[in-house]
């Protein structure tokens, strides 16, 4: 083989390579985007907290001995 023909070969052998990559990243964006609208769908991003640090149920117990009570 020649310069030219090993060139060809590896120009057609990257474009390839280059499609199957386009092909992959596609479908991984189209299951990421079916992932993020299911978990949107179940209320998964829903923070029941209203963003506090330290919901009141629950803040009893990181203040055993009543250091924030009057």
């Amino acid at each position: 083989m020649d310069d030219k023909d090993v060139k060809e070969a590896a120009l057609k052998q990257a474009q390839e390579a280059y499609g199957m990559f386009l092909s992959f990243m596609k479908w991984v964006a189209y299951i990421f985007i079916v992932m993020v609208i299911i978990l949107a769908f179940f209320n998964f991003f829903d923070d029941p907290t209203g963003s506090k640090h330290l919901p009141e149920e629950i803040s009893d117990q990181y203040d055993p001995s009543g250091l924030s009570k009057k």
